[in-house]
């Protein structure tokens, strides 16, 4: 069975956008990340890990 063009266009578009929206919140994340890691509670965020044994701010040690 074909599909009507309207279908294809929307279907493409779809697929597109969803793309878009993954490179989006995947970048989100990242600039979530370095804004952590830049306040130095990388800790907090847990895809960008660096010194497990690393002052906080000099008051909280995380072990």
């Amino acid at each position: 069975m074909m599909q009507p063009e309207w279908f294809r266009y929307f279907s493409d578009a779809f697929i597109a956008k969803r793309r878009e929206t993954a490179f989006l919140v995947s970048f989100l994340i990242f600039v979530l990340c370095y804004v952590f890691r830049y306040l130095h509670y990388a800790e907090v965020c847990f895809c960008c890990l660096t010194t497990p044994g690393k002052q906080l701010k000099g008051k909280v040690r995380h072990v």
